[in-house]
């Protein structure tokens, strides 16, 4: 059994225990009566959810979910849709034993002895190391616990880094089984072809790869379409499958094939269709989504991808509700320079603070995070199930085609097949920042995730069709973004 493993699991197996010993079971009769309103966690760029305190829970989402965790708190009143802090009006509320949780835990750390926890017995044997330094356990509680319990037992082990209830995350697609058609007017609505000249000039100097992870079912990398643009590692792998904890992120649902054709599809090749970018880019699949298009290792795949070098991860997944864990995942990625492009649902409703969609509500106080709605491919107006709103949804791009068609693209095995979405919307957009990326490095431009959204943002059509629906009405337009990143680059005084 590798060494790591053996003291991961010997972490784990403490924190199972002292979240199950009997020592720590909850006293119910001396939890005080009161009325609880839960911090909010400031979402601003500069703050990891985990940076103050270790224990971060979405307290309004259990109440309004869990009848085991009303029964418990049965005193207590929840009145607001934030995370909840540790402190003195939150300490007494009690998560149910059976709640799943997540633990954030620096490999590394546990490796060099650093950790603080001996072994106990082992608990969790399917859950093996993965090649990233912050991986993320999915646990269950054991008993009964109240928040300050769990933050004072792992307050002393600084290789936890942090936990909270576990998310899980699902696709953001409608599938149509549309016949093929010939064209992808997609394209034509962001000015793509006016718009490749000028990112293909002189002036642009648009030769550098870029790296873009897609984090989501997995890629047929072998697709005639598709393999000659995939990324590779120093063994020829492709990226990583979270799901099978393998290295062969093989795509067995179509939805990630079908992103990553929409953002990079081998172009001028003779056959199928053409990705956004046009050239210059390099899809890193990772893995998070199983066959049935769900799973909770979204955070992790952000994390590898960061990791291993990608330049842009396009997410097209969601779920309702605001979790620390992906929150956390979020700002390491755009500390680390990578701009993060996010579905932002399919549900027609608008986000807000009470209404909330993760990852698709970071975007607004994270630069760097760009949330994506969906417009129609031929109307240009918004497609009938995109979510929307003029503060959480930054911009719109092509997801549908006639209200009930979607956009095409490639699937497993050779095929192509049109699917509409939030889904499709989000990698039309990555595509777009992909172009961004690759001339600015190209051109030696000192660049970050906040400047890469700016040149998309203020490239984009402010159209009065769409001012209720996304911020300033913006709609992606890829010539709009080439002018501004032409000027960017004619007024740029530096380098790396």
């Amino acid at each position: 059994m590798p060494k790591l493993f053996t003291v991961l699991m010997a972490t784990i197996s403490f924190i199972l225990m002292a979240c199950g010993s009997n020592k720590g079971q909850v006293d119910q009769s001396s939890t005080p009566a009161k009325v609880v309103y839960t911090q909010a966690i400031d979402r601003s760029i500069n703050l990891n959810p985990f940076q103050e305190q270790k224990v971060v829970f979405n307290i309004y989402s259990l109440a309004n979910s869990d009848q085991n965790f009303n029964e418990l708190n049965d005193s207590i009143r929840v009145e607001s849709d934030f995370l909840a802090s540790i402190n003195n009006t939150v300490s007494d509320i009690i998560i149910p034993m059976g709640t799943d949780i997540s633990i954030l835990i620096d490999n590394p750390c546990v490796l060099e002895g650093s950790s603080k926890i001996s072994a106990l017995r082992l608990e969790v044997q399917d859950q093996l190391p993965l090649p990233i330094k912050k991986q993320i356990y999915n646990l269950q509680l054991k008993s009964d616990r109240h928040l300050s319990q769990l933050e004072e037992e792992l307050e002393d082990d600084k290789c936890v880094i942090g936990v909270s209830e576990s998310q899980t995350y699902h696709k953001q697609d409608f599938y149509m089984d549309d016949p093929r058609r010939s064209e992808q007017a997609y394209l034509d609505l962001i000015k793509a072809e006016e718009s490749y000249a000028l990112f293909d000039s002189l002036s642009l100097g648009n030769t550098e790869d870029v790296v873009v992870a897609v984090v989501d079912t997995g890629v047929d990398y072998n697709h005639e379409d598709l393999k000659n643009v995939m990324w590779s590692n120093a063994d020829g792998k492709h990226g990583f499958d979270f799901v099978n904890n393998d290295d062969e992120p093989m795509d067995d649902n179509d939805h990630g094939s079908h992103v990553a054709g929409l953002i990079a599809a081998d172009t001028n090749n003779g056959i199928g269709i053409a990705g956004t970018a046009g050239k210059n880019v390099k899809i890193m699949a990772v893995k998070v989504l199983s066959a049935s298009g769900s799973g909770s290792d979204a955070a992790n795949g952000v994390r590898y991808a960061v990791e291993n070098g990608a330049d842009i991860i396009n997410m097209s997944l969601g779920s309702a509700r605001e979790n620390a864990q992906m929150a956390a995942a979020l700002r390491e990625a755009v500390a680390a320079g990578v701009t993060v492009v996010v579905a932002a649902g399919n549900d027609n409703k608008l986000i807000t603070p009470t209404d909330f969609y993760s990852p698709a509500g970071y975007g607004k106080d994270i630069e760097g995070v760009i949330t994506v709605g969906s417009v129609d491919a031929l109307s240009g107006s918004k497609s009938s199930f995109s979510n929307y709103s003029t503060t959480y949804v930054e911009i719109g791009a092509p997801g549908s085609r006639q209200g009930t068609s979607g956009v095409l693209s490639t699937i497993p095995d050779n095929r192509y097949a049109r699917f509409q979405g939030t889904s499709m919307a989000s990698p039309v957009t990555a595509g777009a920042v992909a172009l961004v990326v690759s001339s600015l490095k190209s051109n030696k431009i000192s660049y970050d995730p906040a400047l890469t959204e700016s040149i998309i943002v203020e490239g984009a059509d402010k159209r009065s069709e769409l001012e209720s629906r996304f911020v300033d009405g913006r709609r992606l337009n890829l010539l709009g973004t080439a002018r501004v990143l032409e000027h960017v680059i004619i007024n740029f005084d530096g380098g790396f």
